[in-house]
């Protein structure tokens, strides 16, 4: 059956239809940018009751699952502890938690707390870097290899009382620059607590599926080595710089993956927590 217009019933449907999941797509991001902007508020309406600057800068990943029932607990504890109120700052994709943390400083937060995977501790310990300002941790990530190095406890409440302990140790922080880089950012260094790696490494993270990530966990990252197992390998200069300033240069060095570690456990206590 053919309409006037020469457009099908089947093509009707189709058309009808693409309007319909248009309109739902449409309502579903209207209300993820109205719980963005209501949560927004929530946070500065929290921030705005202080008016001394807080004692406690913490630093959340909203992306992760459950953090604004973290948020909400961590604000609680605070208060039974007798904490004076702390200063929430949420990550966006334009703010990292280097960002975060530095403008945590400029407000007058003596400790910093980044709430969130390893990722979110990278870029708020590279914001907190050479202030001496204390970071805490709250792991609420994947992995958490950061926190179990330092044996940081994962249950919520324990690192809660660890990050209100106000006792400290020092931990060194690497630095790896790209020379063939184009963006400032990135001239300056790539600040890491744990790893860094160029190669399969990075390939393999930065491709791993942050969907498949948060119902796999760390099996995901195993599915996206998998698709680079036979990438041709890589070849280049590798100059280190050890603690008393001297520069060891490795010319024409082939690998699939080159590696600086800065941590005891890695993988192995991954893995093995999970079974």
């Amino acid at each position: 059956m053919n309409f006037s217009d020469g457009i099908s019933g089947l093509e009707w449907l189709a058309i009808i239809a693409l309007v319909l999941a248009f309109i739902v797509l449409w309502r579903l991001i209207l209300r993820a940018l109205a719980h963005a902007r209501h949560r927004q508020e929530e946070i500065s309406a929290i921030n705005s009751r202080r008016n001394d600057p807080a004692e406690y800068a913490f630093i959340v990943n909203p992306s992760k699952p459950g953090a604004q029932q973290i948020t909400e607990h961590i604000l609680a504890f605070c208060r039974a502890q007798g904490v004076p109120e702390p200063l929430i700052i949420e990550t966006q994709l334009d703010k990292d938690g280097e960002a975060c943390a530095q403008e945590a400083i400029a407000r007058g937060a003596q400790v910093i707390v980044a709430v969130g995977g390893d990722g979110t501790v990278r870029t708020v310990a590279a914001g907190v870097e050479g202030t001496n300002h204390p970071l805490a941790v709250i792991p609420i990530g994947t992995a958490n290899l950061f926190a179990r190095n330092l044996g940081i406890p994962l249950k919520l409440d324990d690192a809660l009382r660890v990050a209100l302990s106000h006792g400290s140790r020092r931990v060194d922080m690497g630095c790896m620059t790209l020379p063939d880089s184009h963006r400032a950012k990135d001239r300056r260094g790539h600040g890491f607590l744990l790893i860094s790696g160029i190669g399969f490494d990075a390939t393999m993270m930065a491709t791993t599926d942050p969907r498949l990530k948060g119902r796999m966990g760390w099996l995901a990252y195993g599915v996206a080595g998998m698709k680079h197992l036979f990438d041709r390998k890589q070849i280049g200069t590798i100059a280190i710089t050890d603690r008393d300033g001297d520069i060891h240069t490795f010319r024409d060095v082939q690998f699939r993956t080159f590696l600086v570690g800065n941590c005891g456990a890695m993988w192995a206590t991954a893995v093995l927590s999970r079974w």
